[in-house]
């Protein structure tokens, strides 16, 4: 299948690697990260449903502590862990 890396919208060094016939990263999925509550009792975040991983990577911008990002389809797993 063909596969397109983009960047993530305006952060820099932010690489995410996508398939046309896949559901593909909007702003939506920035909004999401963007508006997670992350206080400073958080101890860990996970992400169900993560699809190719653009909301975990954003929230990597935010905070240092442990995302876990969870697919279970395994061609979307892999351009997430290699986006990752």
């Amino acid at each position: 299948m063909t596969e397109v890396i983009n960047d993530l919208l305006a952060y820099d060094g932010l690489k995410i690697i996508q398939r046309p016939d896949m559901f593909n990263f909007s702003l939506d999925s920035l909004l999401l990260g963007y508006f997670s509550p992350i206080g400073y009792k958080t101890k860990r975040v996970i992400d169900l449903c993560t699809g190719n991983a653009p909301v975990a990577m954003y929230l990597t911008l935010r905070t240092e502590i442990p995302i876990d990002a969870v697919e279970i389809q395994d061609d979307v797993y892999d351009l997430a862990k290699r986006s990752l």
